[in-house]
């Protein structure tokens, strides 16, 4: 008899889309729970359209959600969605599934409670949280600069500010007031993150929960491309980052205790981080998968399929499979903000151009209807990608810096 899996909402950049292919390939039977259909409709990858029943409900309400599947053997509830990760384990716990610890999922979900559980913690910044009206009525002059103002329970880097001063603080403020509902249907709690600003390069350490060891393992280590402040923006990542071994080893175990010290026990971890001064500084966990085809670079330069150990993790009767031969050493993916590619004769001259570069696998390119607000001040503020693989590092990069030299040339970056 084929097992019933149900999927709970999915992530935008195609993780979900491909977990369901691999369930179905599996022979299992996929139940798509949902309240956003019309937002499933733009994308490119349509989970929906895969599913073999939809059920439409309020997703972030968990007894919604078990009332209405009530009448479905379910063998998983899974989720690869940042806003629905809690609600998945509770209706997984709730029904007697495989399910990750509730307690250290929503301590890793909510970045005050993280800062919370590893406050003195080495590694750990400084951070103070404040409600939004008490941000209002704080006396701004007093605090800390330059410093990052970010929401306790967003994601995509939305609502994050770099800011050097008191105006900047209420600019951020301001902002933040206006986002009183995401593009998913999530409320925001109404506090943010006041946090020390670290400087220096940004990573992501990739980990998969070993269900036989009882514990993480470190698949690799992300580079991360980024717009200029005050937006954290992610243009791009590189995988593996190329780093020398002894800071690779430091970023791992600093990764490893963080983990311990939250208790966290999940299918996957996905942890950002910069290094200042040699040091591992932590920015956020978060208790899945990484997005923005991250888990696609991983796959291709190792052989290891996380999106597979995602699924088994949740499944008493699946084993992921052991890593398969590896297609490059290297890959990459760099996206195309709103502030570069700003109208469709531009796209166009961008498309063209791509097919050209010899390390291109696949691109994606989303032409505007005439000019667009150049402003890029979160990672929804994209209209493409192109996806790279390479024989090794320096090769990939030659490739990324041929796009960002594209991107600056005047006839993508100049005035409308």
């Amino acid at each position: 008899m084929s097992s019933t899996i149900v999927f709970l909402e999915a992530n935008a950049t195609g993780t979900t889309y491909e977990a369901i292919q691999k369930a179905q390939a599996w022979g299992c039977r996929i139940v798509f729970v949902t309240m956003e259909r019309p937002f499933y409709a733009g994308l490119a990858d349509n989970p929906v359209e895969l599913a073999d029943e939809v059920i439409e409900c309020d997703t972030y309400d968990p007894v919604a959600i078990l009332r209405a599947i009530a009448g479905v053997q379910a063998d998983a509830i899974i989720s690869f969605d940042d806003y629905h990760l809690p609600v998945a384990a509770l209706c997984a716990m709730s029904l007697g599934l495989p399910h990750p610890d509730v307690g250290s999922l929503i301590a890793a979900r909510y970045k005050d409670f993280t800062r919370q559980r590893l406050a003195g913690v080495p590694g750990a910044v400084r951070s103070q949280r404040f409600t939004e009206s008490a941000l209002r009525e704080a006396d701004l002059a007093a605090l800390d600069y330059p410093l990052v103002v970010k929401p306790v329970d967003e994601s995509g880097s939305v609502s994050v500010r770099l800011c050097r001063g008191p105006r900047d603080v209420v600019e951020a403020l301001a902002q933040f007031g206006r986002h009183q509902v995401n593009l998913r249907g999530y409320k925001p709690v109404r506090a943010l993150l006041l946090e020390e600003y670290v400087e220096g390069e940004e990573y992501s350490c990739e980990l998969l929960w070993d269900r036989e060891r009882e514990g993480w393992k470190v698949v690799g280590i992300t580079k991360k491309i980024l717009a200029p402040p005050p937006y954290f923006v992610e243009a791009g990542h590189v995988f593996p980052a190329d780093l020398p071994s002894e800071l690779a080893q430091r970023i791992e175990q600093r990764v490893l205790s963080w983990l311990a010290a939250l208790g966290l026990r999940c299918a996957a971890a996905h942890v950002e981080l910069r290094v200042q001064d040699g040091e591992p500084r932590l920015i956020e966990i978060n208790p899945r998968l990484a997005g923005d085809f991250i888990t696609k670079l991983v796959y291709w330069s190792t052989g290891v399929d996380m999106v597979e150990h995602y699924l088994a993790f949740h499944m008493r009767s699946r084993r992921a499979v052991p890593p398969q031969p590896i297609r490059h050493a290297a890959a990459a993916i760099r996206f195309f903000l709103t502030s570069e590619v700003c109208s469709a004769e531009r796209a166009r001259q961008l498309e063209d151009c791509m097919t050209e570069l010899p390390e291109l696998i696949a691109h994606k390119l989303k032409i505007p209807a005439g000019a667009i607000d150049r402003t890029t001040q979160s990672n929804y503020d994209r209209v493409g990608y192109a996806l790279l693989g390479a024989p090794s590092i320096p090769v990939l990069r030659a490739s990324i810096d041929a796009i960002d030299e594209l991107l600056k040339t005047p006839t993508f970056s100049e005035e409308i």
